[in-house]
């Protein structure tokens, strides 16, 4: 019998490779139309409106060019919700995707900061300038820390207290 937990499992890893809202302008060609918009304003819309609509009413044909990839904020739910699932079912499965993609923040954190943090994981333009993939976000850092110490309260993972705690110092 398929239940409700069945079909969710699969969104819980261990592959969570997915696409993203803005994959279209995460590109070199969506990056640089974003910077010329921002620099030059609204004559460049005769420029930048087709990329826009073909991001708005087509993003299946935009998929077919670009390749799925990981977020980290995509497995801090994951984190989350598979503990969640695992509370209300008590089913060892749900420990064991917790744990992959638990595996998976500490591994990919970003470095070269003082203490673990994440980002959006690819570029982005924005009026005040570029962020490369390696920029880490005070809008995604929370949700992986949360779920690093979910998860550490659950298992008892040192490895993944250590991580979440040393973003905090």
């Amino acid at each position: 019998m398929n239940t409700f937990l069945d079909k969710i499992q699969p969104l819980l890893g261990p592959d969570l490779t997915t696409y993203d809202p803005y994959d279209l302008w995460k590109t070199r060609l969506g990056l640089w139309l974003k910077k010329i918009y921002y620099e030059k304003g609204r004559i460049t819309t005769p420029l930048v409106a087709p990329f826009f609509i073909l991001d708005a009413y087509a993003p299946g044909l935009i998929r077919a060019f670009i390749n799925p990839q990981e977020y980290p904020i995509v497995r801090a739910f994951a984190v989350m919700s598979a503990l969640n699932f695992h509370e209300l079912t008590s089913d060892e499965k749900y420990l064991d995707l917790a744990c992959n993609s638990a595996q998976w923040l500490v591994n990919n954190r970003i470095e070269g900061y003082h203490g673990a943090c994440w980002g959006i994981n690819f570029p982005w333009m924005t009026k005040t300038g570029y962020y490369s993939p390696t920029t880490p976000f005070i809008t995604h850092t929370p949700y992986c820390v949360e779920a690093l110490l979910k998860f550490s309260d659950v298992i008892n993972d040192k490895k993944s207290l250590e991580t979440a705690l040393s973003s905090l110092g």
